[in-house]
C-alpha cells in the first residue's frame, strides 16, 4: 500500500518571477494521497489520490479536532468542504471548490479540484498567507465509508507542511483548467471582463450567486473569448460550463 503523500504546489504573484512554492509530506503507510496547490491569479489547485471507496480528510492550521480547523473531505464523486466539529462533522461550507476531474483506476482515486486562494469567509483557510518557508501543522483522517463520522485513534494522525521555493516549476508547468478540454477561466479574481479559452468547445455558460440563482446565462452564439461581466457587483460567482461533447464542471471566479 503507498504512502499517504501531501504535496502543495502554490504560485504566489508576491514573488518574483512568479516563482512556485512546494512541499511534500509522507502521513501514513496505510493509504496515498497527494496534493497540488498551484496559485496562478488567486487559485488553489489540488489533486487528492487515494481509496476509491472510502472518505478521507485534510485539515488546515489544526494539531486536534478541537480546533475546528478548514477540512477537505473526498466523499462518493464530490469534494466538501466543513468547518470541523470536536469530534462530530461539523458546519458543512457553502462549495468554493470546482472539481476537474475525477478518475478511478485499479481501485484508486485520483480527484483534481480548484479553490481560489481566499474563501468567501474566515471559515475557509486563506492559502493566501503561505510564502516561501512558511510551515503550517495539519490533520488528517481516513474512514470506513464516505460517511463522516468520528473514527476513533486509528485512523487519524497530524503532521505539518513547509513551503520552499522551486526554481524547476514554471506557471506552464501547471495551469489551472475546468476539464481536460483545456477550458480556462481567467483572471481569477477578475474586474469587468472574464476571458475564455476554447470557447469552440463550450455550449453554454450559466452564472449563479452566492445563493445558486441563475443570474446570467451565454448561448454558444453568445460566447466569446472574453464576457463582459461589468454589471454584476463585486462578489463571488459560480461559473457553469457546459461543452459540445458533454462536459459540465463549475468554476468559482471572484470579481472585485
Amino acid at each position: 500500500m503507498k504512502k499517504l503523500t501531501l504535496a502543495f504546489f502554490l504560485l504566489s504573484s508576491l514573488i518574483s518571477k512568479s516563482q512556485i512554492l512546494r512541499s511534500n509530506t509522507i502521513i501514513t503507510s496505510d493509504i496515498s494521497i497527494e496534493t497540488l496547490i498551484n496559485i496562478d491569479d488567486n487559485i488553489a489547485e489540488f489533486t487528492f489520490s487515494g481509496p476509491e471507496n472510502r472518505y478521507y480528510a485534510i485539515g488546515f492550521d489544526a494539531t486536534q479536532m478541537s480546533d475546528n480547523p478548514y477540512i477537505f473531505i473526498t466523499q462518493d464523486n464530490d469534494i466538501q468542504e466543513r468547518t470541523l466539529g470536536n469530534r462530530s462533522a461539523g458546519t458543512l461550507l457553502t462549495p468554493s471548490t470546482t472539481i476537474i476531474s475525477d478518475e478511478i483506476t485499479s481501485g484508486e482515486r485520483i480527484i483534481k479540484f480548484s479553490r481560489p486562494l481566499t474563501g468567501p469567509n474566515t471559515n475557509y483557510f486563506d492559502f493566501s498567507t503561505i510564502t516561501d518557508g512558511s510551515s503550517i501543522n495539519i490533520i488528517w483522517s481516513l474512514g470506513d465509508t464516505f460517511n463522516l463520522v468520528y473514527h476513533g485513534g486509528s485512523t487519524r494522525g497530524t503532521s505539518s507542511i513547509t513551503f520552499n521555493a522551486d526554481p524547476s516549476l514554471s506557471i506552464d508547468d501547471i495551469t489551472t483548467r475546468t476539464d481536460a478540454s483545456n477550458v480556462i477561466l481567467y483572471p481569477i479574481p477578475m474586474k469587468d471582463v472574464l476571458n475564455i479559452t476554447n470557447v469552440k468547445k463550450i455550449k453554454t455558460i450559466d452564472i449563479y450567486n452566492l445563493t445558486y440563482q441563475k443570474i446570467k446565462s451565454f448561448s454558444k452564439e453568445q460566447i466569446t473569448n472574453a464576457i463582459n461581466l461589468s454589471d454584476l457587483p463585486p462578489s463571488t460567482y459560480f461559473i457553469k460550463v457546459i461543452g459540445n461533447d458533454g462536459f459540465n464542471t463549475t468554476s468559482t471566479v471572484i470579481k472585485e
